[in-house]
This record gives structure tokens, sequence and C-alpha cells, in this order.
């Protein structure tokens, strides 16, 4: 080969030598985030060129890197934020949980009030601990069963029909379990006179009231003989029954356990249960258990009260609407407020109650699968339980009773309700 053209391509690789580096000094001189840029394009320019030793030059393609100090700070940020959603979730389902458990509690095993100071220790759902002392001091209830009380020692029952001399063949399966309850509750009362008013017997006792104050009671009978719901003609009736006669008034459906002679202090003037926590009608009455003293104030405005409800329009009073509603128990209360201190001073208070092993250790469960049939009534601050609320057998709890029936039960009741007609 001529020495001209030997030398003209030791000239070329020499000048390609010293391009590349140029292009290495100005690769180093760049800013970090355009040299993989410019390895790129360095890569690109050399692909297919070799060296000295005949092996492909990807020059810089092996140079590209990045910061390890960026990568770290993004990391530890998605982790961070990883953190944080997977934190409140925990705390959503947390929350949640709670209100679930805490909505249990109160529909299944809620504690009223009133009797919490009979628990030793709550502990947890699963496990409690439960203080069994001695109710009081003295002696409660009391051996003695004689009557010697302020409130007279009669015992009155109102019925559509007198259950004690109707024969057993012309009553249904409810009514002769409601007898049988009657005559249990006359029997623990050996002492007193016996008053079962039927209808008509309410009407007549409701006449003799009326004559003695022909205004405030104005058209009271005919307002009871126009009623068509059975629970109102019993709340008249009662309130009527109780003024002329004073005692004790009992609903064919409630059960007493003891003599309530043994439970009620002798000065007593009025003695009723409040209704259950959580009743629509809070601090109401829970009538179907009342005693009283003859001709007592309260009774005269509660049976003025029913005055005021017939004579409304809507049956309202106050603006207040209660069609459908158990009128008396509303009404028995506002009695009860428009006494003088004086006279609130001899009332007391029992309280409806739905029924627990712990709290009340030597009671018997009561029967029946509905709500209404597992309430007691029992004496705050003790384990007394003069009464069960609803009797076996009667409507709402016969053995027999299946949640068919108690819908069956609801849409008449709905039915009835909303179909009558307001009148004066």
């Amino acid at each position: 080969m001529p020495p001209s053209i030997e030398h003209a391509r030791l000239k070329a690789r020499n000048q390609k030598r010293s391009n590349n580096t140029a292009d290495n000094a100005a690769y180093h001189e760049l800013p970090y985030y355009t040299k993989s840029q410019q390895v790129q394009g360095l890569a690109e320019t050399h692909d297919g060129d070799k060296d000295d030793s005949g092996m492909k030059m990807r020059s810089h393609g092996r140079m590209t890197r990045c910061n390890p100090g960026k990568v770290k700070k993004i990391l530890q940020a998605l982790a961070g934020a990883l953190i944080i959603f997977l934190l409140w979730k925990t705390v959503e389902m947390v929350v949640r949980t709670c209100k679930n458990v805490i909505t249990i509690y109160e529909r299944n095993f809620a504690i009223d009030p009133e009797f919490r100071d009979l628990i030793f220790d709550w502990g947890s759902l699963r496990a409690k601990r439960w203080q069994i002392d001695e109710i009081s001091s003295r002696e409660f209830p009391s051996d003695d069963t004689s009557h010697h009380h302020r409130i007279e020692d009669n015992v009155i029952f109102t019925y559509k029909k007198n259950l004690l001399v109707e024969n057993d063949s012309l009553l249904s399966d409810e009514e002769r379990a409601l007898k049988a309850n009657v005559l249990n509750t006359i029997s623990l009362h050996p002492s007193a006179s016996v008053n079962f008013l039927t209808d008509d017997d309410c009407l007549a006792s409701i006449q003799r009231i009326m004559k003695l104050y022909p205004r405030k009671l104005k058209n009271l009978d005919n307002f009871f003989g126009q009623e068509d719901t059975g629970m109102h003609k019993a709340d008249i009736c009662r309130g009527a029954a109780l003024y002329e006669l004073g005692g004790l008034y009992f609903d064919v459906d409630i059960v007493p356990r003891l003599t309530l002679w043994t439970v009620i202090d002798s000065d007593t003037e009025f003695v009723v249960p409040r209704v259950y926590e959580g009743s629509r009608q809070q601090g109401a009455f829970f009538q179907a258990f009342m005693g009283v003293r003859k001709g007592h104030p309260m009774l005269l405005k509660y049976l003025e009260g029913f005055v005021d409800y017939y004579t409304a329009e809507k049956y309202s009073i106050d603006g207040l609407h209660f069609k459908g509603a158990p009128v008396g128990v509303v009404l028995l209360r506002r009695a009860y407020d428009a006494l003088s201190y004086n006279e609130q001073t001899r009332c007391v208070f029992w309280k409806e109650v739905r029924y627990e092993r712990f709290l009340f250790p030597d009671v018997e469960p009561p029967q029946g699968i509905m709500r209404v049939c597992r309430y007691v009534v029992a004496i705050p601050h003790t384990r007394v339980v003069p009464f069960y609320s609803r009797a076996n057998g009667s409507r709402m709890c016969r053995p027999d009773y299946s949640w068919h029936d108690i819908y069956e039960s609801y849409l008449e009741y709905k039915l009835h309700t909303f179909s009558r007609v307001p009148g004066k």
C-alpha cells in the first residue's frame, strides 16, 4: 500500500479518537438531567464503530445512572401515603364496629339507669360480674300482708265481659288464661274487696262522678260510649272507678308476683310504674297497674283530660296528636304534673324494665317471643319485681304465637288506627 494512503488512514483514525475525547469532556460538563440524553446521542453516533481491539463501542450507555437520594425520597413518600391510607381505613372500620356493638347492646342489653347501681363490674360484653347484695337494711318485701294503708283495700279489674262469672266453655283460650291470672291476683290479696267492671259498670261509675262535677266532665259518658278502642275505654273506666272507690287497679293481663301491700308503704297515696326506657312516651306512666286513694285530685284532672281530648278536633291535646296512641299514659302524667308539691311527695314510682337474668337472678324469665313479653315491673334500685308486664297466654304472649300471627296483629292494629274518624 502506498505511503500516502497509509498516512491518510492514520490521520483519519487519530481525528476520530480526538473527537471522542472531546465528546467525553463535553458530556461530563453538561448538567445531570441532560447526561442521559447526551449518552443516547453519543451511542447512536458511535454505533457500529470499533476500537483497536475490534470490539463494538457502546461508549456511554453503561455510564447512565440515576440519583439514589431522589429515588429514596419518592419511595418514602409512597410508603407514608400507604400507611396513612391503611390507618384511615382501620379507624373507619373500628368506628363502624363500635357503632354496631353499641346499637346491639342498646337493643338487647341496655340497663335502665335506675338499676345500674346493682351492677358491680361492667367488665366486657362477654363476661360480667354482678353484685348480689341485700336489697336494703330493712326487710323488703315485708312479711306483713295485712292492710294498714291510706290506699283502700280494693282490687279493681275492667274487661268487656266479667271473666269471674262467665262459663269457661264460653271463653276463648286467651280469655281463660286471663281469667286464671285474675284469680291469681285475687288470691294474693285475700282481704281485698273485688270489683270487676264491664262496660255497663264503667258507664254507671262515670255517670255518678259526672253528677258531682257536671261542668268539668261534660259529655264524658257519651265519649265513653262512642269510643271503640278497648284500651281507651279502660283508661277512662279505671280513672272513674279509682276516684270513686280507691284501691289497686290491675289490667287483666298484668301478672303480680307477690302481695302488693308488702311493697307499698302505708303512707303512700299514689303508686304507678313509669314506662320503659326507649318508649315514645318517655316519662309517661305504665298504668296497667295503679294504686291510689279514693277521691285523689289527680284522678279528677285525669278525667278532665279525656274531655279535652275528645272535645278537640283530630284527637289532639294542646296541638299534640294522639290518634291511635296510648292516650291514658300521657294524660295521667299530665295530671300528676299538675299536683302540688305536698301531694307529689306521697307518690311512688316503679319502673317497667326489660328482664335480665343478672339483674333479677331470683325471678323466672317471662314467657313469649315478642319484645313486650320480656318486660317486668321492678322497684328502682332493688331486685324486687312485683309484676310481669304481660301474662303468658295473653294476646301477644301466647305459647303458640308465631311471627305470622304477630304480623297479622300488626296489620289489623294499623288498619283499625287509620280507619278511625275523628269526632267531637
